[in-house]
């Protein structure tokens, strides 16, 4: 989401953020991830990114909803936070997201 500058489309469809305290290090503690400065940004000032310290809910992954980056922008859409989807796939794959030729037909 950071690569499409999106980030905010995680809280206004999902709302409040938990993350195991593992993964909010990772993605704020590193700044040579791409994406790691706006992410760690977007945790200062959204206020919706909460650390979870209950790692064992995230183990099973039946009870955790799983949202991909294109089910977050389609999610979106639905919801009428974005217009469309595809102009951000766009911008993704030139810069060198990687998505397979599956996953990108069928979205406006």
């Amino acid at each position: 989401m950071a690569k499409c500058h999106q980030l905010t489309l995680l809280s206004k469809v999902f709302g409040e953020i938990h993350l195991p305290e593992a993964v909010l290090r990772e993605v704020t503690g590193n700044s040579a991830l791409p994406g790691a400065l706006a992410v760690a940004e977007f945790v200062r000032e959204s206020g919706r990114v909460h650390p979870d310290k209950n790692d064992e809910y995230y183990r099973d992954f039946r009870i955790v909803p799983l949202f991909g980056l294109l089910g977050v922008l389609l999610e979106a859409k639905r919801l009428g936070f974005i217009e469309a989807v595809s102009p951000i796939v766009n911008h993704l794959l030139a810069h060198d997201y990687r998505l397979s030729a599956s996953g990108c037909g069928g979205f406006r």
